[in-house]
């Protein structure tokens, strides 16, 4: 694919984008973790960010060189160990100062 490149900066763009939203509601969880709206908030944009991962990876196996695509793949699963592993933390009522 010719614009392979182009299209994943511009998903992992996004993503950063996203997480940087999702740091801000977590924020807002910290200080008042009784604060439902907030909670379910960063629950569906952690659901969001899955899907996006999971579009990352469909471009990568699909489009993505054979040299670049192990790499990439291992840089996408950190990512959504990360993410579910912030989730989990997060909406369970475990959320650390």
């Amino acid at each position: 694919m010719e614009n392979f490149d182009l299209l994943f900066e511009k998903m992992n763009e996004n993503y950063n984008y996203l997480q940087a939203i999702m740091g801000e509601v977590y924020e807002r969880v910290k200080e008042n973790p009784e604060d439902e709206y907030s909670r379910e908030l960063l629950e569906s944009l952690g659901n969001l960010g899955k899907r996006m991962l999971s579009t990352e990876e469909s471009l990568v196996v699909s489009y993505g060189s054979p040299d670049e695509t192990i790499n990439l793949m291992d840089k996408i699963n950190d990512k959504k160990q990360a993410l579910t592993t912030s989730l989990e933390e997060t909406t369970m009522g475990k959320v650390y100062k």
